[in-house]
Formats: structure tokens, sequence, C-alpha cells
């Protein structure tokens, strides 16, 4: 969970992903007005989206793989799902692991990263989790 103040910020809470107004102009001007309240999000919300916990476990994959060096932690992410993501995206790992797209930070296979021949084409691997 994250939150984000001001013009153009995002927050995911509960489940739920929003994004303020753009412009920091509109964003003051529903700030003093507080026009559009809704929940969860707040006045100056302009989108909310409500994300499944099959989603939440794909954009954890593939944000935690722009992480280059740690890459997405096996016990992370089974204390955060109570799943190992070898279960959940078995054919999508062996797959990237072939073709060397990904490996394992050490032998004791604890955290998948983007291979060093992976990160000028990322956007190909993550879209595997997409």
């Amino acid at each position: 969970p994250y939150l984000g103040f001001g013009a153009g910020a995002h927050s995911f809470v509960n489940g739920f992903r929003f994004a303020n107004v753009l412009t920091p102009q509109e964003y003051i001007q529903k700030s003093n007005k507080k026009v559009g309240e809704r929940f969860p999000g707040t006045f100056a919300t302009r989108e909310i989206e409500q994300i499944d916990h099959y989603r939440e476990m794909q954009e954890t994959m593939m944000l935690g793989l722009r992480l280059t060096e740690e890459g997405v932690s096996r016990n992370r992410f089974l204390k955060r799902f109570s799943v190992d993501y070898l279960t959940v995206f078995e054919n999508e790992i062996n797959e990237l692991l072939n073709k060397r797209l990904i490996v394992w930070n050490s032998s004791e296979e604890t955290a998948l990263r983007l291979s060093p021949a992976a990160r000028l084409i990322a956007n190909q691997v993550f879209q595997y989790f997409v």
C-alpha cells in the first residue's frame, strides 16, 4: 500500500489504485471546493481501479523485476500472497529462465531478477506478467 498526495499522484490501498487529477491548478480548485468526493478516492481523484489478487501478483512480478540487482524476493512474495510465485507463474518463469531472460540471484534461488542481456528488452519480459 502507498499513498500519493498532490497533482498527478497515485495511491494503492485496500485493493484500489487511484490517481489524482493531473494539473496543480485543477488539484487546488478541487481541494478548495471539495467537488467530486468519492470513496475510496478523494475530492481530487480522477480515476479509480479495483485490483484483484491475481493482478496484484502480476504487477508485483513486473515491478520487482525492474529492481535489477534485488529482483523479486521469493520469501517476500510468499509472505505477501501466501503462495510461491513458482506455483502461480510456473510456465512464465520456466520459459523466461530457459530463454535466459531472468536468472536466480543465487544458488539458493531466493529471488528472480532480469539477466543482464534482458535489460535492453525488459518490456518484453514484463509482458509475461501483464
